[in-house]
């Protein structure tokens, strides 16, 4: 994977910008590059774009989608949103079984379901639609999934998503003293953990000030199921819970195996 630009500040025109690499791109993929080493080697090959990456509002750009909060907040699949009765802001996504978006949305925009323009990647010759887009571990995982997931669980944050006044009614709801318990014990292992641990190993249930998308992680993969999961109620959400985080390990993971892929997806 290459790094073809960094972008500075805010663009107000994105496929302007975007233009003169994807034009470079499309000529290196039909008229070949050329390298010519030292020693008189003579290497041919063609360039092609086969993804574009980022963070999820940045892909929303790339895509043109309105947005996660749109009523039509997947830039995948054409699942309809539901606003929440008890939240209006809030909105949920309910069908499982929604169709994956054409490739037309993507090349010609659709305003009905939020993708409101073309997107400039359509023109290349190995753009495959909704797949095209991807998003990098630290963003989907990291300060997407695991970020959330802690907002769940932790009452300081998930004020917006459990029913007012009524605790015990919310899915995800642990014990506040318990939770402080498993904070305790998230500080105390920090001395059996090794050197090469990548993470902070900070007890995010605390404080998140300064955590990075590592830290995050760390805390789906390894807390949620040995502390967290522990202390919820309800049989169903511990499952759910569980299989969430035995995909992301899987996701992270540098070989995939069929098996593997299968196992995700179920």
């Amino acid at each position: 994977m290459f790094q073809l630009a960094v972008i500075s500040g805010k663009i107000v025109d994105l496929d302007s910008y975007l233009l003169s690499i994807v034009d470079e791109i499309k000529s290196l993929g039909e008229h070949g590059l050329i390298v010519k080493k030292c020693s008189g080697e003579v290497i041919k090959g063609r360039v092609h774009m086969v993804m574009a990456t980022g963070g999820i509002p940045q892909v929303s750009k790339f895509a043109h989608h309105k947005g996660h909060r749109a009523k039509f907040g997947c830039r995948i699949c054409s699942v309809k949103g539901e606003s929440s009765a008890v939240n209006p802001g809030v909105m949920y996504y309910r069908d499982s079984e929604a169709n994956i978006r054409p490739v037309s949305d993507f090349v010609n925009g659709n305003e009905e379901t939020k993708i409101v323009s073309p997107t400039i990647f359509a023109s290349l010759p190995t753009f495959c639609g909704s797949s095209f887009f991807g998003l990098d571990e630290m963003h989907l995982l990291g300060q997407g999934i695991g970020r959330f997931v802690l907002k769940l669980i932790v009452p300081k944050y998930n004020v917006s998503f459990r029913p007012r006044n009524v605790d015990k009614a919310y899915t995800f709801f642990v014990d506040k003293k318990e939770l402080e318990a498993a904070g305790h014990q998230i500080k105390e292992s920090q001395k059996h953990i090794p050197t090469s641990f990548q993470g902070s190993w900070d007890n995010l249930i605390q404080k998140v000030d300064g955590a990075r998308a590592i830290d995050f992680i760390d805390f789906l993969l390894y807390v949620i199921p040995t502390l967290i999961v522990p202390l919820l109620e309800g049989e169903i959400v511990k499952k759910v819970l569980l299989s969430l985080v035995r995909g992301c390990s899987i996701a992270l993971q540098w070989d995939l195996t069929e098996s593997l892929i299968t196992e995700m997806q179920e």
